[in-house]
């Protein structure tokens, strides 16, 4: 019982989510505009760190004078 009362929720939650995506579609598509730029700039800041520490990494070391 418990199985076809998750599956009818599961339905009717898909049934909400598909209208609401039809009458939402302009607030939709900016949010995943946003959502894209955001994450951009966040892949661009991650790559641009890990370069700077890979050729700072790839620098010989300092001999110390003893």
């Amino acid at each position: 019982m418990l199985r076809i009362l998750m599956m009818l929720i599961g339905f009717a939650l898909l049934a909400l989510g598909g209208w609401a995506c039809y009458a939402w579609w302009t607030a939709i598509v900016i949010a995943v505009k946003a959502l894209l730029a955001i994450g951009l700039v966040l892949v661009g800041l991650v790559l641009v760190v890990f370069g700077i520490s890979e050729i700072a990494g790839a620098r010989p070391a300092k001999r110390s004078v003893e």
